[in-house]
């Protein structure tokens, strides 16, 4: 707790004004919070043009007008924000919107940043159009599916980049409080997503998010192999999940809008470790500015990195650990040939 005010008062420092100079960015989630946040540092420190997702033409417009106030109207320049539709609760939208994806700056390589944003907190079992609970979908199966894609892209742009491209995800160090036996468990009976899925084995929401969040971690685990050059082991796209701790967003707006107690403990909790949206996404640009060495790993600023090597140990090196990422990626996979069998050869290609 100590090191999170801590972070609170003393933030990650922001990188130089010229350090994503000229480069194209997207921002998934990028309408408010975290993601509009690191969307204004991406213009703010020189990025030719920044892609932010929406749901709504409402919260876009809203966005792009939150944007050229943090940016002092940079963000309203020419082609320098663009929006882009995405709804992670659909996987027939992350489709089209990864097909749009792939055509920015082709030839000239491609996308320089990508930053997995999007996610939620349910409050109760609620099932998308797709037939699974919002969370599990969102957090995790969507993630995937747009992580798998995306990177095919970035992997066809690498000849024509002096550099790797970067991809990250905002993840939770909640992933640390996950059973791996647990999850092995599920994944030689109903599958983890099998039952995750049931109605009757919904937990709660903390437990949902801790859960979803994990699994979208196994997934990043995938994609950072499949980043690798198979002769060289060299990263081609450098892949990262981070985690900026507590930061006052309105992530939980579903819980302060229907129970008055959560309410003013939400307050008081990020009142005392909380700090802004602008400090919080401070460590999504960390995560793109990663090198090749720092591939794979998990970026945060806060906690002990011993405590975590022996729980990321357990959790995704460990027999157990492996054989529940190879099951959930075959569960992952086996869900995208069922619901957009259109891409299920390109999500499952090694």
């Amino acid at each position: 707790m100590l090191d999170q005010i801590c972070l609170r008062i003393s933030p990650v420092p922001l990188p130089p004004a010229d350090t994503f100079l000229n480069q194209i960015a997207i921002v998934t989630g990028g309408t408010g919070g975290l993601g509009l946040a690191a969307a204004a540092h991406f213009v703010n420190l020189g990025a030719k043009q920044v892609i932010i997702t929406s749901r709504s033409a409402p919260r876009a417009k809203h966005a792009l007008e939150e944007l050229e106030r943090l940016t002092s109207g940079k963000s309203a320049e020419p082609g320098r924000v663009r929006v882009m539709e995405l709804d992670m609760a659909s996987f027939k939208s992350v489709v089209a919107f990864v097909e749009e994806a792939g055509k920015i700056n082709v030839g000239r390589g491609g996308v320089d940043c990508v930053v997995l944003n999007a996610g939620v907190v349910s409050v109760e079992y609620d099932a998308t159009d797709d037939g699974f609970e919002q969370a599990l979908q969102v957090n995790a199966i969507s993630t995937a599916l747009l992580a798998r894609l995306l990177l095919e892209s970035m992997l066809r742009e690498h000849p024509h980049r002096k550099t790797p491209a970067h991809m990250a995800l905002t993840g939770s160090t909640r992933h640390t409080d996950g059973d791996v036996d647990v999850l092995g468990r599920w994944a030689k009976t109903d599958g983890i997503v099998g039952h995750l899925n049931k109605p009757e084995n919904y937990p709660g929401s903390s437990l949902t998010y801790q859960n979803t969040k994990l699994l979208a971690h196994y997934a990043m685990e995938n994609v950072a192999e499949l980043a690798r050059d198979r002769d060289s082991g060299r990263p081609r796209v450098i892949v990262n999940t981070c985690c900026p701790g507590v930061v006052k967003t309105d992530l939980a707006r579903p819980f302060v809008s229907q129970n008055a107690a959560y309410a003013v403990g939400v307050a008081v909790f990020q009142g005392v470790l909380g700090k802004t949206a602008e400090a919080g996404a401070r460590t999504l640009l960390r995560a793109v500015m990663t090198d090749e060495e720092q591939h794979g790993e998990f970026i945060r600023f806060y906690g002990s990195k011993e405590k975590y090597a022996v729980q990321a140990e357990k959790l995704f090196r460990s027999e157990t650990g492996k054989r529940v990422r190879a099951s959930l990626w075959r569960e992952f996979g086996a869900i995208v040939r069922d619901k957009v069998p259109e891409v299920a050869d390109r999500f499952l290609q090694e």
